[in-house]
């Protein structure tokens, strides 16, 4: 079969419609925000709001395609790289241009734009031995243990943050006061996939998923049944997912409260942390929780929307340099049987 290659130029310049990635610049922070799906799926993230237009083509057995795997190597004009942009000579003398709407293709690294790569892969770095697996191709390193008690260390040039370490669940009252015991984590392997690692059953029949993207990190903590649910107390109202989060000694902690997307609805909606000159590095963004019902595409930018999606909030407690960050989920909505 031949291809036409006027035909393949006119497709290349179209190629611009199909990015879909995170709204960013290199001084804004990386973003998490949180989904729940029950299945459920309640996702937990470094995301922020996404553009509108189509993602690129993937499968279920291969990562999100890059702007780089459309074209040939060869016909990459280098030089004119930079953090949302690939450039490429066409056969006809003319060049084709690939811009996101913001989301990083490159990072900047020894004066060169180097792309960026998300998959999970062996650490092959001199540190972090604790960490057997790291996603470092891109302006923050990632580090993942092979077990879900190490929590992940991500690196920037501000300063080394852990985060999700020493995982813990509990049911609150009314007044949002712990009923009996926190229930801490199991400590289970993680299974990797491309550019993402599940660890099953962290918590009894629930499991959590991290996903490394461009610019930042989705957490998804799913519920698989309602069976998780049953040993809820009689007079709990929430279901809270806590983290230790460890950030350096000179960052600050900044908490927003404001109405939420969805629903309206009022709370903390918006976790910051700031480095020692007060810039934002990272940014949790608002927890969303959502019903995955069978055969539905589990994209959030098509399916967070779906009948029964609601805002979430977060509960947040800073000690000794140390965020400790929940993720508060009403037990009514989960319960509830539509």
């Amino acid at each position: 079969m031949t291809s036409n290659p006027q035909k393949n130029d006119g497709i290349k310049k179209e190629i611009v419609k199909l990015i879909d990635n995170i709204e960013s610049s290199l001084k804004q922070p990386l973003k998490y925000g949180l989904l729940l799906m029950v299945g459920l799926m309640l996702s937990a993230s470094l995301l922020a709001q996404k553009s509108k237009v189509k993602p690129l083509s993937s499968t279920k057995d291969q990562a999100p395609r890059s702007a780089y795997e459309l074209f040939d190597p060869q016909d990459e004009l280098v030089h004119k790289r930079d953090r949302t942009s690939v450039h490429y000579r066409n056969k006809k003398g003319t060049n084709t241009a690939i811009v996101t709407s913001g989301s990083s293709l490159n990072y900047r690294e020894n004066n060169q734009w180097i792309p960026v790569e998300n998959k999970i892969l062996a650490n092959t770095s001199n540190g972090n031995k604790d960490y057997s697996l790291a996603s470092t191709k891109n302006r923050f390193k990632s580090f993942y243990a092979a077990k879900s008690d190490k929590g992940v260390k991500v690196e920037f040039k501000e300063g080394t943050v852990v985060e999700w370490k020493n995982p813990q669940m509990a049911w609150l009252d009314i007044n949002g006061t712990v009923i009996g015991n926190l229930v801490k984590g199991n400590t289970v392997s993680g299974v990797v996939e491309n550019n993402a690692i599940t660890y099953h059953s962290v918590f009894n029949g629930i499991d959590v998923k991290l996903t490394q993207e461009n610019d930042g990190r989705k957490l998804d903590i799913i519920i698989n049944n309602k069976a998780a649910l049953a040993t809820r107390p009689v007079n709990a109202k929430s279901l809270v997912f806590y983290e230790n989060i460890a950030i350096p000694s000179d960052w600050k902690v900044e908490l927003k409260e404001q109405r939420g997307r969805i629903t309206q609805s009022t709370g903390l909606k918006n976790v910051l942390l700031l480095d020692a000159s007060g810039t934002e590095i990272i940014r949790y963004t608002e927890p969303i929780y959502y019903e995955l019902n069978p055969g539905s595409n589990p994209n959030p930018s098509t399916d967070v929307y779906s009948k029964g999606a609601i805002d979430g909030s977060y509960i947040a407690e800073i000690k000794n340099q140390s965020l400790f960050l929940g993720l508060d989920v009403p037990l009514q909505w989960l319960l509830d049987s539509s």
